[in-house]
Protein backbone atom coordinates (compact mmCIF):
# COMPACT_ATOMS: atom_id res chain seq x y z
CA UNK A 1 0.00 0.00 0.00
CA UNK A 2 1.26 3.58 -0.77
CA UNK A 3 2.79 5.30 1.82
CA UNK A 4 0.68 7.28 3.66
CA UNK A 5 -2.76 5.74 2.41
CA UNK A 6 -3.12 3.10 5.42
CA UNK A 7 -3.11 5.83 8.02
CA UNK A 8 -6.27 7.59 6.59
CA UNK A 9 -7.59 4.64 4.72
CA UNK A 10 -10.32 3.10 6.74
CA UNK A 11 -12.38 1.05 4.20
CA UNK A 12 -12.42 -2.32 3.82
CA UNK A 13 -12.84 -2.63 0.04
CA UNK A 14 -10.10 -3.44 -1.32
CA UNK A 15 -9.06 -4.63 -5.32
CA UNK A 16 -6.72 -7.34 -6.40
CA UNK A 17 -3.92 -8.30 -4.32
CA UNK A 18 -4.47 -6.50 -1.28
CA UNK A 19 -4.74 -2.57 -3.32
CA UNK A 20 -7.68 -0.27 -2.18
CA UNK A 21 -10.01 -0.02 -4.75
CA UNK A 22 -10.37 3.37 -6.36
CA UNK A 23 -14.00 3.45 -4.98
CA UNK A 24 -12.75 2.85 -1.37
CA UNK A 25 -10.05 5.19 -1.57
CA UNK A 26 -12.15 8.55 -2.92
CA UNK A 27 -14.90 7.61 -0.91
CA UNK A 28 -12.69 7.77 2.51
CA UNK A 29 -11.32 11.09 0.90
CA UNK A 30 -14.70 12.45 0.96
CA UNK A 31 -15.35 11.49 4.08
CA UNK A 32 -12.26 13.02 5.52
CA UNK A 33 -13.48 16.42 3.74
CA UNK A 34 -16.45 16.59 5.20
CA UNK A 35 -15.09 15.60 8.73
CA UNK A 36 -12.53 17.97 8.54
CA UNK A 37 -15.07 20.70 7.05
CA UNK A 38 -17.72 19.87 10.08
CA UNK A 39 -14.74 20.30 12.30
CA UNK A 40 -14.26 24.58 11.62
CA UNK A 41 -12.29 26.21 14.41
CA UNK A 42 -14.34 27.70 17.44
CA UNK A 43 -17.39 24.74 16.08
CA UNK A 44 -18.56 27.73 13.81
CA UNK A 45 -20.45 26.79 10.45
CA UNK A 46 -22.54 29.01 8.42
CA UNK A 47 -25.27 26.16 7.73
CA UNK A 48 -25.39 25.28 11.61
CA UNK A 49 -24.76 28.86 13.22
CA UNK A 50 -27.76 30.77 14.34
CA UNK A 51 -30.21 32.46 11.95
CA UNK A 52 -28.29 35.55 12.02
CA UNK A 53 -25.18 34.12 10.66
CA UNK A 54 -27.20 31.79 8.24
CA UNK A 55 -28.94 35.35 7.02
CA UNK A 56 -25.41 36.85 6.05
CA UNK A 57 -24.21 33.84 4.21
CA UNK A 58 -26.97 33.58 2.07
CA UNK A 59 -27.17 37.46 1.47
CA UNK A 60 -23.02 36.72 0.51
CA UNK A 61 -24.69 34.37 -1.96
CA UNK A 62 -27.68 36.38 -3.19
CA UNK A 63 -24.64 39.57 -3.56
CA UNK A 64 -22.18 37.27 -5.70
CA UNK A 65 -25.19 36.55 -7.91
CA UNK A 66 -26.10 40.06 -8.33
CA UNK A 67 -22.69 41.39 -9.28
CA UNK A 68 -21.97 38.99 -11.74
CA UNK A 69 -25.40 39.76 -13.63
CA UNK A 70 -24.31 43.37 -13.37
CA UNK A 71 -21.02 42.99 -14.56
CA UNK A 72 -19.82 43.38 -18.21
CA UNK A 73 -20.10 39.30 -18.32
CA UNK A 74 -23.10 38.96 -17.07
CA UNK A 75 -24.52 41.52 -19.05
CA UNK A 76 -24.20 40.23 -22.33
CA UNK A 77 -26.79 37.60 -21.35
CA UNK A 78 -29.48 39.85 -20.55
CA UNK A 79 -31.16 42.05 -23.45
CA UNK A 80 -31.16 45.76 -22.27
CA UNK A 81 -34.01 46.34 -24.69
CA UNK A 82 -36.57 44.00 -26.62
CA UNK A 83 -39.04 45.75 -29.21
CA UNK A 84 -41.59 43.66 -31.54
CA UNK A 85 -41.64 44.12 -34.99
CA UNK A 86 -45.06 45.74 -36.11
CA UNK A 87 -47.67 43.79 -38.11
CA UNK A 88 -47.70 46.43 -40.41
CA UNK A 89 -44.17 46.10 -41.71
CA UNK A 90 -42.36 43.41 -44.08
CA UNK A 91 -39.74 40.86 -42.25
CA UNK A 92 -36.07 41.70 -42.39
CA UNK A 93 -33.67 40.66 -44.87
CA UNK A 94 -32.80 37.65 -43.52
CA UNK A 95 -35.95 36.44 -42.46
CA UNK A 96 -37.98 34.14 -44.65
CA UNK A 97 -40.96 32.19 -44.10
CA UNK A 98 -41.24 28.80 -44.52
CA UNK A 99 -44.06 27.17 -46.22
CA UNK A 100 -47.25 27.07 -44.64
CA UNK A 101 -46.36 30.07 -42.59
CA UNK A 102 -47.73 33.66 -43.55
CA UNK A 103 -46.91 37.06 -42.52
CA UNK A 104 -49.75 37.25 -40.13
CA UNK A 105 -48.87 34.18 -38.70
CA UNK A 106 -45.10 35.17 -38.26
CA UNK A 107 -43.82 37.46 -34.95
CA UNK A 108 -40.39 38.90 -35.09
CA UNK A 109 -38.97 40.09 -32.09
CA UNK A 110 -35.31 42.26 -31.51
CA UNK A 111 -33.17 42.33 -28.12
CA UNK A 112 -30.26 44.94 -27.93
CA UNK A 113 -27.40 44.30 -26.18
CA UNK A 114 -24.44 45.61 -24.41
CA UNK A 115 -21.71 46.16 -27.05
CA UNK A 116 -24.09 47.27 -29.47
CA UNK A 117 -25.05 44.40 -31.01
CA UNK A 118 -28.61 42.69 -31.64
CA UNK A 119 -30.89 39.33 -32.04
CA UNK A 120 -33.46 38.78 -34.23
CA UNK A 121 -36.52 36.27 -33.29
CA UNK A 122 -38.66 34.49 -35.67
CA UNK A 123 -41.59 33.10 -34.30
CA UNK A 124 -44.33 31.29 -35.58
CA UNK A 125 -48.43 31.79 -34.18
CA UNK A 126 -47.70 29.03 -31.72
CA UNK A 127 -44.69 30.85 -30.27
CA UNK A 128 -42.20 28.44 -31.59
CA UNK A 129 -39.11 29.60 -32.90
CA UNK A 130 -38.00 29.54 -36.62
CA UNK A 131 -35.26 30.79 -36.75
CA UNK A 132 -32.97 33.23 -34.77
CA UNK A 133 -29.77 35.73 -36.04
CA UNK A 134 -26.92 38.09 -34.57
CA UNK A 135 -26.17 41.21 -35.75
CA UNK A 136 -23.81 44.52 -34.68
CA UNK A 137 -25.48 48.28 -35.15
CA UNK A 138 -23.68 50.92 -36.71
CA UNK A 139 -22.45 53.24 -34.92
CA UNK A 140 -22.52 54.40 -31.18
CA UNK A 141 -26.05 55.40 -30.66
CA UNK A 142 -29.48 56.01 -32.29
CA UNK A 143 -29.56 58.45 -35.60
CA UNK A 144 -32.36 61.09 -36.14
CA UNK A 145 -33.05 63.16 -39.31
CA UNK A 146 -31.77 66.94 -40.05
CA UNK A 147 -35.31 67.64 -40.37
CA UNK A 148 -37.82 65.07 -39.04
CA UNK A 149 -41.44 65.08 -39.92
CA UNK A 150 -43.91 66.55 -37.79
CA UNK A 151 -46.21 64.53 -36.08
CA UNK A 152 -43.20 62.65 -33.74
CA UNK A 153 -42.49 63.04 -30.54
CA UNK A 154 -39.08 65.08 -29.91
CA UNK A 155 -36.09 62.76 -30.56
CA UNK A 156 -38.28 60.42 -32.94
CA UNK A 157 -38.39 58.86 -35.66
CA UNK A 158 -34.93 57.36 -34.30
CA UNK A 159 -32.93 54.80 -36.55
CA UNK A 160 -30.83 51.82 -36.48
CA UNK A 161 -28.52 50.76 -39.64
CA UNK A 162 -28.41 46.88 -38.39
CA UNK A 163 -26.15 44.41 -40.49
CA UNK A 164 -26.54 40.08 -40.63
CA UNK A 165 -25.01 38.09 -42.70
CA UNK A 166 -23.60 41.04 -44.80
CA UNK A 167 -27.67 41.94 -45.26
CA UNK A 168 -28.48 45.62 -44.24
CA UNK A 169 -31.55 47.30 -42.91
CA UNK A 170 -32.79 50.25 -41.06
CA UNK A 171 -34.85 49.97 -37.81
CA UNK A 172 -37.32 52.93 -37.10
CA UNK A 173 -38.43 53.51 -33.66
CA UNK A 174 -41.59 55.81 -34.14
CA UNK A 175 -41.82 56.87 -30.55
CA UNK A 176 -40.51 55.11 -27.09
CA UNK A 177 -42.93 51.90 -27.61
CA UNK A 178 -41.62 48.31 -27.72
CA UNK A 179 -42.41 48.34 -31.14
CA UNK A 180 -39.98 48.99 -33.97
CA UNK A 181 -40.21 49.30 -38.02
CA UNK A 182 -38.47 47.94 -41.20
CA UNK A 183 -38.17 51.54 -43.23
CA UNK A 184 -37.77 51.22 -46.67
CA UNK A 185 -37.93 55.38 -47.55
CA UNK A 186 -35.61 55.89 -49.67
CA UNK A 187 -34.68 59.84 -48.45
CA UNK A 188 -34.15 58.00 -45.39
CA UNK A 189 -31.37 55.70 -46.39
CA UNK A 190 -29.91 58.98 -48.30
CA UNK A 191 -29.14 60.44 -45.53
CA UNK A 192 -28.25 58.39 -43.23
CA UNK A 193 -25.56 57.07 -46.04
CA UNK A 194 -26.49 53.45 -46.82
CA UNK A 195 -26.65 51.77 -49.95
CA UNK A 196 -29.66 49.38 -50.96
Amino acid sequence: MPHGLSTRLTCKATGSEGWPSLAAVLRCEVQRRVRRFESWPGSYHPLKSNSISRCFYYMGLLVSAATLCLSPFGCDFFPESTFELSRDSRLPKWFALPPGVSRLDAAVTMSYYSGRTVTFILRDAKDRNLAEVNGTTKGHEPRTLKNPPPGFPPGYPAYEIITVNGMTEIIEHRQMEPIFYITDDPAVWTELGVSR
